[in-house]
């Protein structure tokens, strides 16, 4: 990195570099030695250099440092250092909250949340694109232990509606990539403190649309009936013009699929709803699914008062995409 890319306070400004640059590699360095770090830290060297990009020793850590096995000794020892600005942030308005919570895949997360809040570092804070650091724990996170971080940031009063620059929020992200069994109770608990579960991306997808376009789970129905416990609507539509069960129809492939479309039929979905392109989930179903237990899932419907006559946008009906696609 170019030498005039350091931010130095020093009379002797060449040794000064010297060394912060040295303090930056280090961080950087997955392999580097703590005590090679502490030494050159009690020579004197600027805990707070910058580089081109705003990034302090603390910074690089947490950005580059992610598979160091001792990150959380590393972050207490730069924390422990007179002066340290545990709020620095880069260019880019990312502090070292946001870049663990974006990066980090380890379990100890919640030890280094712990320590960084203890050394008070903001919680709430939002960068450039509105984003804050719950957001990217929400969207990257995979550990079961996902609840208790959550309750911290709940502690510490983050906002948890807060969405990205797509209308996402904390739920969405969720939905789409949180695959622990607990997931039904990181619902709950965000419920509990004022989550809005009808809240949609620009898109219009909600939740719930999410929920039955990405998830596969063993307890698939138990959380779409909490969703459905809590209110949400689910003949909403997203900006194709489709519901919950026209998504679900297209990626639910499990022979239990019947249980969960009487458990929206029981809750009052339209099962004539049509999508911008006309197709109702007859339509779907018959072009998608593939169990043997298609033909319980047709009588459902028909039962239910489903258009088997019905035609999508280019005149095709169930028995159409039946005959293309059942095997």
């Amino acid at each position: 990195m170019a030498s005039s890319g350091f931010v130095t306070q020093s009379s002797n400004p060449t040794i000064q570099h010297e060394m912060e640059k040295k303090l930056m590699d280090l961080m950087a360095d997955k392999n580097s030695n703590l005590n090679e770090i502490e030494a050159l830290i009690s020579r004197g060297v600027n805990i707070n250099c910058t580089d081109r990009e705003g990034l302090t020793p603390l910074l690089q850590l947490v950005k580059l440092g992610q598979a160091r096995n001792d990150l959380l000794d590393v972050i207490r020892l730069l924390l422990d250092q007179n002066g340290i600005d545990v709020n620095c942030k880069d260019s880019d308005e990312w502090n070292a909250l946001y870049y663990l919570c974006r990066l980090y895949q380890k379990a100890d997360l919640i030890d280094i949340i712990l320590l960084l809040i203890q050394r008070g570092i903001k919680v709430d804070w939002t960068n450039k694109s509105r984003q804050n650091a719950f957001l990217f724990l929400c969207q990257h996170y995979p550990h079961k232990n996902m609840i208790d971080i959550v309750q911290i940031f709940i502690d510490n009063n983050i906002d948890i509606g807060c969405t990205n620059s797509n209308g996402w929020n904390a739920l969405h992200h969720l939905c789409r990539n949180y695959k622990q069994s607990n997931l039904v109770d990181v619902f709950r608990l965000l419920v509990e403190h004022g989550m809005d579960i009808t809240c949609n991306t620009r898109v219009g997808w909600n939740a719930l649309h999410i929920l039955c376009h990405e998830k596969t789970q063993d307890n698939h129905m138990d959380l779409i009936k909490l969703f459905i416990n809590l209110g949400i609507d689910v003949n909403s539509k997203n900006k194709g013009g489709w519901n919950a069960l026209h998504i679900l129809c297209q990626n639910y492939q499990k022979d239990n699929l019947i249980d969960i479309v009487r458990l929206f039929i029981n809750h009052g979905v339209d099962v004539n709803c049509s999508d911008d392109d006309e197709r109702n989930v007859l339509h779907i179903l018959c072009g998608r699914y593939t169990e043997e237990n298609l033909v319980d899932l047709v009588q459902l419907l028909i039962d239910h008062g489903i258009d088997v006559n019905s035609k999508n946008g280019g005149g095709w009906n169930a028995l159409h995409f039946l005959c293309r696609n059942y095997k």
